[in-house]
């Protein structure tokens, strides 16, 4: 995690410069590297890790002049996601989706744009997705936070070419 979480900080530092971009760029490896190993290690989503992490993302989203953008993102992963936990847990009578996931896209929200955080959320999904056929895991707790982690990493770092990609494909 020490290896990763490095080479996460100076890539950041080689995309974004000394900009506010590279202390949001700074905070979100924080947060999101401390919230995986806690969830792959305790199966929990510590809040406060992530409410400390989204006080200065909010400050940095304001003095950029766009907090409104990441407002909206934040917003509506957090109700899309509470609602498919809501609906899931109804129909498959257990819980579906842990609300530490579903409050913790509340602070990815304000570190992606919505299309990002989709893309990131789609990513995770798929990653998650094979992991657990691979290690056939069946009906054992699958952390989903470090497949979150990823999914934001690469929708972070990549996720213009990713999304540009897919609708040149479209013919968009």
């Amino acid at each position: 995690m020490e290896f990763i979480g490095g080479a996460l900080f100076v890539l950041s530092f080689h995309v974004f410069g000394l900009t506010f971009e590279l202390a949001a760029a700074w905070i979100i490896i924080l947060v999101l590297l401390c919230e995986s190993i806690s969830d792959f290690n305790e199966q929990i989503v510590i809040d406060r890790v992530w409410i400390i992490g989204i006080i200065p993302l909010i400050i940095i989203r304001i003095i950029q002049n766009n907090f409104l953008n990441y407002l909206l993102s934040a917003s509506v992963m957090f109700v899309l996601l509470f609602l498919i936990a809501y609906v899931a847990s109804k129909i498959l009578k257990k819980e579906a989706l842990g609300g530490g996931d579903i409050k913790l896209y509340l602070f990815i929200g304000f570190a992606l744009t919505i299309e990002k955080s989709f893309l990131s959320l789609f990513l995770a999904s798929i990653i998650a997705l094979i992991y657990s056929m691979i290690k056939d895991k069946g009906k054992e707790y699958i952390p989903l936070v470090p497949f979150i982690t990823l999914g934001v990493f690469i929708s972070y770092f990549l996720g213009d070419a990713i999304i540009n990609l897919y609708l040149s494909l479209l013919g968009v």
